[in-house]
């Protein structure tokens, strides 16, 4: 979450230090289309990211759900099974 500071501030301030002259215009038009496509990766990185945590949540749930089912002797096994099944519908 630190990461925009440290890539896009510097890239803005550079972005605006080179619209502010005019003689530099093509540094600008550079550095916006650094920015945008640092913006691209970041989002798409992120995306990605959230998308591995729920897959490996989704795989952690399930396992538990299997490992409630095969032991038989848990006191209150329904109560569990539902309760599990309750948190993977809100996960999925």
């Amino acid at each position: 979450m630190i990461h925009p500071f440290f890539v896009f501030i510097p890239i803005a301030a550079k972005l605006g230090f080179y619209a502010d002259q005019l003689e530099t215009i093509d540094k600008a038009f550079y550095y916006f289309k650094i920015l945008f496509i640092t913006w691209a990766g970041g989002t798409l990185s992120y995306f990605l990211v959230n998308i591995y945590i729920w897959y490996k949540l989704n795989l952690v749930i399930n396992y538990q759900i299997k490992t409630i089912k095969e032991n038989h002797d848990i006191i209150n096994v329904r109560f569990k099974l539902t309760k599990w099944s309750q948190v993977k519908t809100k996960v999925s």
